[in-house]
């Protein structure tokens, strides 16, 4: 099993957002992502750009995708971290049908690293996270955002 981790400085909400747009899986993932049929849910397929797919076996919106590909399983989990961050875990089982590594995972794990820190640096550069989401960890609606006060460099809020 090879499992890397990162803190991706975003809210869950924007981090699940961002890995559930098809389009953004070339940016980060090396092979792109064509289409997943018919969407996020379980029982769903990823249609690979390369050719291939993989089955979704199972989703927690914003907690956890499971996948089962011809080569390996792999979970994504999504853990909320205060308001404004999310740690970010990718878990790959061991090879299927009698593959392995020769080196033990090293190599593969080291791109693993790679891809997931590419993912990071691509969510935190393409999104923004206003001062609204810092506080409330989403985008914020309309009738919240006149609750709040600005003054002096400070938020507050708002006195009815």
């Amino acid at each position: 099993m090879i499992k890397v981790t990162t803190k991706i400085d975003r809210p869950i909400n924007v981090v699940w957002d961002y890995f559930t747009e098809t389009g953004n899986w070339k940016k980060w993932h090396g092979g792109g992502l064509k289409e997943v049929i018919p969407g996020w849910q379980k029982g769903a397929k990823l249609v690979w750009s390369l050719g291939g797919s993989s089955l979704i076996t199972n989703v927690i919106p914003h907690k956890e995708i499971c996948t089962s590909g011809a080569w390996m399983d792999v979970t994504y989990e999504f853990n909320k971290k205060g308001n404004t961050a999310t740690i970010l875990e990718i878990i790959e089982s061991d090879p299927k049908g009698g593959v392995f590594f020769s080196d033990g995972g090293a190599a593969h794990k080291a791109q693993q690293e790679t891809t997931i820190h590419k993912l990071k640096a691509c969510i935190e550069s393409e999104t923004k996270m206003g001062i609204f989401d810092k506080l409330f960890g989403k985008k914020s609606k309309e009738s919240e955002v006149k609750d709040i006060g600005i003054e002096k460099g400070e938020v507050k809020k708002k006195s009815k």
